[in-house]
This record gives structure tokens, C-alpha cells and sequence, in this order.
């Protein structure tokens, strides 16, 4: 599943999965299928990651995290369950979290590794008013990270970094 890119469709808003191409301005999402134009907004990339309930883990998707597993025979206070966002970290060369009041550079593998402590709720895009729930406890990116994940993984980061999106 690495590698993989999705996105909206134009023409009936679907989700569409695939490999990710851009041909002049238009974004397109490559499978079996056929080629499908999509909102360049929507584009999100696969991560090596699946939550606790065996769901693959996307950029953009919401997430309820904890940093104590449930049955921890001595909780902190602190490590109630978050909400927050998936997303490419460039400058740490990982795949994190946002939450908070700022951005926190939270890498999403170490909520994995150990009793996975990571439950998709939704995206960004179809469930954008769960990170509402979150009490203020969230941050919600400003952008996404124009290159993504693919970029940084498979070497076309020259190409993605020097196309104008």
C-alpha cells in the first residue's frame, strides 16, 4: 500500500485510489481502472501505518491518539485521548501529528509501535467537524504539506518540489 495516492474525483466527488501523476495543472490518480482527474486539494498519500482496528492510516486523516495504552497499571493525567491530524513532516523526515494550540511535532510511530494507541475517525475533507469535538485541543493545518509523502519516499521529491502546484 505504500506509494498509493487518493483523492476526489471531479467529476462525481468519489474518493479514488491509485498512483499520483500531475500533467500540466491537472492532478490525476492512475489505477487499473483508468486515469481520474482529481481536486488537487483532496490529494492525500498512503503511510506504511494501520490504527488499531487494522485501518490504514492516510495523510489528512483525523485521528484519536493517547500517549498511555488503556491498560496501563499507572496512567498520567496528561495522556487523555487527542484529536488530530495526519501529516508529512519534512524537516523530521516523519509522518505526525498535529494537535494543540501549534503544531506539535508528534511522530505517529511511537503511538504505533507499542499498544497501538491510533483510531482513524474520519479526514479532513468528508468529516472536517470532528477536530471540533476536540474542545480546542486540536490544530488544524493551514495548508497541506504541498509535496506529501510519496515526494520524500520515492525520490520524486525534485520533481514535486520544482512543479508548480
Amino acid at each position: 500500500m505504500r506509494n498509493l495516492a487518493k483523492g476526489k474525483r471531479t467529476d462525481n466527488k468519489q474518493w479514488v485510489k491509485g498512483y499520483f501523476t500531475k500533467i500540466s495543472e491537472t492532478f490525476l490518480i492512475v489505477n487499473d481502472q483508468g486515469s481520474f482527474p482529481i481536486e488537487k486539494d483532496t490529494l492525500s498519500f498512503s503511510t506504511p501505518f494501520v490504527d488499531k482496528n487494522n485501518v490504514p492510516i492516510w495523510e489528512n486523516d483525523i485521528v484519536e491518539f493517547q500517549f498511555d495504552p488503556d491498560d496501563d497499571p499507572f496512567p498520567n493525567p496528561n495522556t487523555k485521548k487527542r484529536l488530530g491530524q495526519i501529516y508529512y513532516n519534512p524537516y523530521r523526515g516523519s509522518i505526525s501529528i498535529a494537535y494543540g494550540k501549534t503544531q506539535i511535532n508528534d511522530d505517529l510511530w511511537k503511538y504505533i509501535r507499542l499498544n497501538n494507541r491510533v483510531k482513524v475517525l474520519g479526514n479532513i475533507f468528508d468529516t472536517p467537524d470532528i477536530l471540533k469535538k476536540g474542545e480546542g485541543k486540536y490544530y488544524k493545518l493551514e495548508k497541506q504539506v504541498e509535496y506529501g509523502y510519496l515526494g520524500y519516499l520515492t525520490g520524486f521529491s525534485y520533481y514535486l518540489q520544482n512543479t508548480d502546484f
